[in-house]
């Protein structure tokens, strides 16, 4: 295997650049998802909010106890007053009694209420429904519940749940175990030696954005602040263009250069991570790599002849076709790099597979296409198809590369503490 390529690792990314600021965000512990777009949050705060609820059940019952003595003892006193002829009534000591009787039974009544509540907590978490945007299979997300997770708030009257679901933290030492055989002995036993001394949850685990739809404003915020030299000079920014013609799609974006030139941009949300040996094993039938079942970088321009392959990597001008970074030897590369490798999809999606057919024919017609993957987490050292999960997405984007079309990978790092999303950089797109 070729020697292995300086990639970006995950602390020499490029400085943070503000892409997304939340308005309110607020953390927990997610431990279920179902029905796909529903999943159940514990919020931080949760019991301790619900023992001073139970708490002012108790006093509120105790006062009201009170009041209920001192209005019975009343009474008393006036019937003691006033007797009916026909029957003898209660003395005013005898009222008092009954009534202080009824106000210690009542306190017992909360206070045990308010015990049962504290041990139903315990037993079970307090959980709110809240909406998960995304109804893909999350693979990889959802195997260590309950996970920490962070949640926007709506203030819209109208929605029926009021949180939405947007980060999910996945453990570091799953990622450690995950890409020991890739990553340096070395490093996998300082990740582990940080989990093990519970650092602060930054460095125990990866945040990992799960809202699809948000990767479009993200990749909107990148483009307005013209973060991707890759993609040249560009005047204007449409959102949202329908293609026309005999095609019902819509491309993501439409950039206007300032020849009149046009370049579509499709984007797609990436939260699904392999550690490199994972990767090497599931790609190895070389089903999505060729007919020679030889892998090659989406840097370069012409499909490398085996020689080739095995030469040093090499960094494209930022002005090029593809300008993401090239790497032949893409396994090394990425252990390099001490990161995973990010894939996408995450399920079959004929949709997904559409959109990478209508670039390479945009392409066909003149124009300029551009497949833009938003990793929604930081820890990926490069980019490839899931072939083993949609063997025919990964040919239609070797094609559709083949045909001209750019293939291009950016890293969103998710802040939750900040309520930010930040971008810091590209990784090299492997094919």
């Amino acid at each position: 295997m070729a020697a292995a390529a300086a990639l970006p690792a995950r602390d020499q990314l490029q400085e943070r650049v503000l892409l997304y600021q939340y308005g309110e965000l607020l953390q927990g512990m997610l431990h279920k998802r179902y029905k796909r777009f529903l999943a159940d949050i514990e919020f931080v705060g949760s019991s301790r909010d619900l023992q001073q609820t139970t708490s002012c059940a108790a006093e509120g019952a105790a006062a009201a106890a009170a009041a209920t003595a001192a209005a019975a003892a009343a009474t008393g006193e006036a019937c003691a007053t006033a007797p009916s002829p026909k029957r003898r009534r209660r003395t005013a000591a005898e009222v008092a009694a009954a009534a202080a009787a009824a106000a210690v039974a009542a306190v017992d009544v909360a206070a045990a209420g308010s015990s049962s509540s504290g041990a139903q907590q315990t037993a079970a978490p307090l959980l709110t429904v809240v909406h998960c945007p995304n109804t893909g299979s999350m693979t990889g997300m959802l195997d260590g519940l309950p996970a920490p997770a962070a949640c926007s708030v709506s203030g819209s009257a109208t929605r029926k749940y009021k949180h939405t679901l947007e980060m999910i933290c996945v453990p570091r030492q799953q990622l450690t175990d995950q890409a020991s055989a890739a990553a340096s002995p070395a490093a996998a036993a300082a990740a582990a030696a940080a989990a093990a001394a519970g650092e602060a949850g930054s460095q125990r685990g990866t945040w990992v954005g799960v809202h699809s739809a948000l990767a479009n404003k993200l990749a909107a915020a990148m483009l307005k602040q013209q973060l991707l030299p890759q993609l040249g000079q560009y005047s204007s920014v449409q959102p949202e263009v329908k293609l026309g013609g005999s095609s019902s799609s819509r491309v993501d974006f439409l950039l206007t250069r300032p020849d009149g030139g046009k370049v579509y941009v499709e984007v797609k949300s990436v939260t699904m991570a392999m550690s490199q040996q994972q990767w090497s094993s599931s790609s190895s039938g070389g089903s999505a790599a060729g007919s020679s079942g030889k892998r090659r970088s989406a840097g370069g321009r012409k499909k490398a002849p085996s020689k080739q392959a095995a030469a040093a990597p090499q960094q494209l001008a930022a002005d090029s076709a593809t300008a993401t970074v090239g790497v032949a030897a893409a396994g090394a590369a990425a252990a390099a790099a001490g990161g995973l490798v990010a894939v996408f999809p995450d399920a079959v999606s004929v949709r997904a597979q559409r959109h990478v057919q209508d670039l390479a024919q945009l392409k066909a017609a003149g124009h300029n296409a551009v497949c833009l993957f938003v990793l929604q987490r930081d820890d990926c050292g490069c980019f490839a198809p899931a072939a083993h999960i949609d063997p025919a997405y990964a040919a239609a984007l070797q094609a559709a590369h083949a045909a001209g079309v750019q293939m291009l990978a950016v890293v969103c790092e998710q802040d939750p503490d900040a309520g930010a999303i930040w971008f810091r950089g590209s990784v090299p797109v492997i094919l």
